[in-house]
């Protein structure tokens, strides 16, 4: 892997005597690592995750493979490589996160049961192993008054 930053950058960044000058050195290395190293988002792929976060992650991959016009094997593959996840993984986080908002507003513990049911789970059981296993928490956590800031939730891989 090629390294972003060279002896050349280093030594521009020590004779910057302020803060504004560095950050311009920093600025100016990364677009130019960008412009050199930029590959376009693949259409198809594009088209997919567009795909599965309209329908809120309940999309089967086999539609998405209909939809953009690829057999399995290659539309994994291409998935993986722009999105660093599988079409599969990627549709259960957005699943998840679809999830955790509807729950964000539900005050009631009891209302598990429609939250899941809404979110496209089977049903109560799925969704409570689903939030263990992708947050490392418990559904009830996200009913607290006191939930993490927006976007802070975390994907713990087995």
């Amino acid at each position: 892997m090629q390294a972003v930053f060279d002896s050349t950058f280093i030594e521009r960044l020590c004779e910057q005597n302020d803060v504004r000058g560095r950050i311009q050195v920093v600025e100016e290395y990364l677009l130019a690592y960008l412009a050199h190293n930029y590959q376009p988002v693949d259409t198809q792929v594009a088209a997919a995750v567009n795909i599965i976060n309209q329908s809120a992650g309940k999309r089967s991959v086999r539609s998405l493979m209909d939809e953009v016009c690829l057999c399995q094997r290659h539309f994994e593959r291409k998935f993986k490589y722009n999105t660093g996840f599988t079409p599969k993984e990627y549709s259960r986080i957005v699943k998840f996160r679809q999830a955790i908002d509807l729950l964000k507003n539900t005050t009631e513990a009891n209302n598990l049961l429609s939250v899941a049911v809404n979110a496209g789970y089977y049903d109560v059981s799925h969704f409570l192993k689903e939030v263990k296993t992708l947050s490392g928490g418990t559904a009830e956590s996200f009913l607290s008054p006191t939930l993490p800031q927006e976007g802070l939730l975390t994907y713990i891989e087995k």
